[in-house]
C-alpha cells in the first residue's frame, strides 16, 4: 500500500495548486476509479473464502460475516454519496 508521506511529490511544492472542486473533478468517481484500477491490478496473495464464522486474513480480528457487513455498509453510502452529490448538482443548475 502506497502511504501518501510516501509519494515523491510534495504539494507544498506547487506554488498555487488547484483545488479539486475548482477543476470540476468529481471526487466520487475518482475514489470509484482509482478503487477498481487498485482492485484489477492486485497481485497480492489469495485465500479460500472463509466460512461465516472464520476470520478473513490470517490473524485477523474480523470474521467473514462482519467483513460482508462492513463491504455492505460501505457499498451503499458510496451510492448515497455518488446520489447527493448529483442532486446538488442538479439543484445548482
Amino acid at each position: 500500500m502506497v502511504h501518501a508521506r510516501d509519494l515523491s511529490l510534495d504539494m507544498a511544492a506547487i506554488p498555487h495548486p488547484i483545488p479539486a472542486r475548482m477543476k470540476q473533478v468529481n471526487r466520487a468517481e475518482v475514489v470509484d476509479q482509482n478503487f477498481v484500477e487498485f482492485v484489477q491490478a492486485h497481485s497480492g496473495p489469495r485465500w479460500r473464502k472463509p466460512a461465516g464464522h472464520e476470520p478473513v486474513a490470517p490473524d485477523s480480528a474480523l470474521d467473514a460475516s462482519g467483513f460482508l457487513e462492513l463491504f455492505e455498509s460501505q457499498l451503499i453510502n458510496r451510492h448515497l454519496v455518488r446520489r447527493a452529490t448529483k442532486a446538488t448538482r442538479w439543484w445548482r443548475a
